[in-house]
């Protein structure tokens, strides 16, 4: 029992964590089969009852060269604290451990254990649970191969912030031709800026080479798209938060159109 317990004391320790004030909002298969999690702080998160953002906490874990997760590089920089009254704080309670059997209902992946063999079966997340995603949509399920990602984020509708997409849950398969295989749950929960103000996105978050639609501008003023499944162009950079459909549309997942010099490939999911 006593190697049990100390193993698991340091998969908590070096593992990948987005913080109690982040939200999971991308994942990545490498083309080496490791994950990566992509977590951003959405204008709706990650406050305390007096107005001001929460201390960053998350951290990630470098395996073969590549980290495996990041915090969104725009929600990084400060902002200026508010206050309304009745104010609720808005964070995430994390648990302690990291499980095997995935995340509950008014939960999402809040972190990853390290993968030291990308072909392993285990998977082990952990889970963060937050009140309001009890009333939460489903979008759907996305099937994910090496060298593909989702792609949620913030949703607007008329110009306004509304929703946001974030990763519910994670299931790892192998498959008997040796396959990597990712079924990433997405969720919808309401996101409303307090503030009424826009989200600064610049093009310097961009890791999807061959997605510029929208980068030119704010991505919130961008109409909204369906939920993305995209192949990438692996680079050390933090990834663009897409606009998907608005609140209270039909889930559906679709595959944006890549230039001809693009490499690898990507699918069309069923709806």
């Amino acid at each position: 029992m006593v190697p049990f317990l100390l193993l698991g004391l340091v998969g908590a320790t070096v593992a990948s964590f987005c913080g109690q004030a982040a939200v999971p909002f991308t994942f990545q298969v490498l083309r080496a089969g490791y994950p990566v999690l992509g977590c951003a702080r959405p204008r709706c998160f990650g406050w305390t009852a007096n107005g001001t953002r929460v201390a960053d906490s998350a951290q990630f874990y470098r395996i073969n060269g590549k980290e495996d997760g990041y915090l969104r590089r725009s929600d990084v920089l400060l902002r200026q604290p508010f206050k309304t009254q009745g104010f609720v704080p808005q964070l995430s309670s994390c648990e302690t451990n990291y499980r095997q059997n995935g995340c509950d209902a008014g939960q999402w992946i809040g972190g990853l254990a390290p993968q030291s063999d990308a072909y392993s079966k285990t998977l082990q997340s952990r889970c963060c649970s937050y009140g309001p995603l009890f009333n939460s949509e489903d979008r759907g399920i996305a099937q994910l191969h090496p060298g593909q990602m989702v792609v949620g984020g913030e949703v607007t509708q008329s110009g306004r912030l509304v929703a946001f997409d974030y990763i519910a849950n994670l299931n790892k398969i192998i498959a008997d031709n040796g396959t990597i295989i990712y079924n990433v749950h997405v969720r919808r929960m309401q996101c409303l800026d307090e503030e009424t103000a826009s989200e600064t996105i610049t093009a310097n978050n961009a890791i999807i080479p061959s997605a510029q639609r929208g980068l030119e501008k704010n991505p919130l003023d961008v109409a909204p798209s369906d939920i993305q499944l995209q192949t990438v162009q692996e680079h050390n950079a933090q990834a663009l938060a897409a606009p998907t459909q608005v609140f209270g549309q039909p889930p559906g997942f679709q595959t944006p159109q890549l230039p001809n010099n693009s490499s690898g490939s990507s699918s069309q999911l069923p709806r």
